[in-house]
């Protein structure tokens, strides 16, 4: 892994100088960096690529600018940031907060756009347990957002433009591993709250391709896999919004004594319209996040937008249901 960051570096910097200019080892190439935002003076801890293993180096600054400067100066070697993979930031309260440090990442042109950006609860400490900039990359690929969804680039156009939030990993390390512990809605007022999105969200925020789900009534048990759901439909009536999801259920096993269609519609509305009122609660109510984009949707049906629609919607489902091996009583 280490082998694989330096050799990039060099190919990069063959490209920019010249094959016959200084060598690699001449150079002090950051792979990712942790940033403690809870105080200022900023502290962080840059991760520094090495043939055999990474070091890190811990500063303090005003600003990117000066610690940058301060680790060329402690090394003696020139900082190389084009093969930095991610950041992960701690401490930070809020939207406007994160933007503030992002804008600042974003106007040093040694930086990629595409770098990650993750949030974690202690900055400071985010290496002490084996994690490093190419496990955060992998993770973020794999995981609740992808590479674009989740990279510098991408988060200030989110900041940048009203509509639908978007989402930030939240990490932590622990036996040596990285870990998703969930993510925050980038329009949320407290970047502290974590939420693990329950089955409903994932699937809605096209996290999974399906959800797999089980309908108990009368002693009878269905399991159903629910997909391609999708929120069709945003009306206003008076102050508050009204939306419709629509899905695709599927029936894929029967156990009990049997049960009819409409028993088995009307528990399967019961279990998702409780997973979006969880929904509801956890990120639009209590978040005081627009991930829905109910606003964005409003004002492009060209309608006036009550203050915090979003915090004021009533939610409804509609499905298909489908029973290919007639499994249901008829």
């Amino acid at each position: 892994m280490r082998n694989h960051i330096i050799a990039a570096a060099a190919l990069a910097l063959c490209l920019l100088t010249g094959c016959a200019g200084r060598s690699v080892a001449q150079y002090l190439v950051v792979s990712s960096m942790a940033v403690d935002c809870s105080s200022a003076p900023i502290t962080a801890v840059l991760e520094i690529a090495g043939e055999e293993q990474n070091d890190y180096m811990t500063l303090q600054g005003d600003s990117y600018g000066d610690i940058f400067a301060q680790a060329q100066r402690r090394s003696g070697r020139q900082v190389y940031l084009g093969a930095m993979q991610g950041v992960v930031f701690g401490g930070v309260p809020d939207g406007k907060a994160l933007l503030s440090q992002l804008t600042a990442l974003q106007s040093d042109s040694r930086i990629s756009p595409n770098l990650q950006i993750a949030l974690c609860e202690n900055a400071q400490e985010f290496y002490s347990d084996g994690a490093d900039g190419e496990k955060l990359a992998a993770l973020l690929t794999l995981q609740y957002t992808d590479s674009r969804r989740s990279s510098l680039k991408e988060l200030l156009n989110l900041f940048g433009a009203e509509g639908r939030d978007g989402l930030i990993a939240w990490v932590s390390t622990g036996d040596g591993e990285l870990i998703l512990d969930g993510v925050v809605p980038t329009g949320s007022s407290d970047y502290t709250a974590v939420w693990k999105p329950n089955g409903f969200g994932s699937l809605l925020l096209h996290r999974q391709e399906e959800m797999r789900l089980t309908v108990t009534e009368n002693g009878a048990s269905a399991g159903v896999s629910v997909s391609r759901l999708k929120l069709s439909r945003v009306a206003v009536e008076g102050s508050r919004a009204k939306a419709r999801f629509s899905a695709v259920a599927t029936v894929q096993s029967l156990s009990g004594p049997g049960m009819s269609r409409e028993t088995l519609e009307e528990g399967l509305r019961r279990e998702l319209m409780g997973q979006i009122e969880e929904l509801d609660r956890a990120v639009m109510q209590n978040g005081k996040s627009d991930l829905l984009g109910i606003e964005k949707r409003t004002q492009l049906m060209g309608l006036t937008v009550p203050e915090q629609l979003y915090r004021k919607t009533d939610y409804s489902v509609d499905f298909i249901l489908r029973d290919p091996e007639g499994l249901l009583e008829r």
